[in-house]
């Protein structure tokens, strides 16, 4: 039910935000098998964010953004593992679309700066 989905969202982003990386992706996982929907793809694109794994990031992030374009969160999680993947066109066309909400569109621009600047020194994105 979608009650039973929302608690188990709500465990694995309290155990993400506990540092509890492991719990909250074993948790993320199983609702993501169960019911993967815009929520689970957005909830599992942030667990590979905490795991530094960014074409998964990539790939849920896109998920959650197809199966709920009214969701803008999910083009700042797509933009931040697009510019550490060092795909600096792909983020700068994530970020171009202003977003409705301004707390997102502030992350946008944030993004967009950091795409605009490029690879740090030694190759890494900055």
């Amino acid at each position: 039910s979608n009650k039973d989905t929302n608690a188990l969202r709500a465990v694995a982003e309290s155990a993400l935000k506990d540092g509890q990386l492991r719990c909250a992706t074993l948790v993320a996982e199983a609702l993501y098998g169960w019911q993967p929907n815009a929520a689970s793809e957005a909830l599992m694109a942030t667990i590979e964010v905490a795991r530094g794994r960014f074409e998964p990031v990539a790939a849920h992030a896109r998920a959650a953004l197809a199966a709920d374009p009214s969701d803008e969160s999910p083009r700042v999680q797509l933009a931040v593992a697009l510019i550490s993947l060092g795909r600096t066109e792909e983020a700068l066309a994530v970020t171009a679309q202003p977003a409705k909400d301004p707390r997102i569109q502030a992350l946008l621009e944030t993004a967009r700066s950091f795409a605009r600047a490029g690879p740090a020194p030694g190759g890494s994105p900055p």
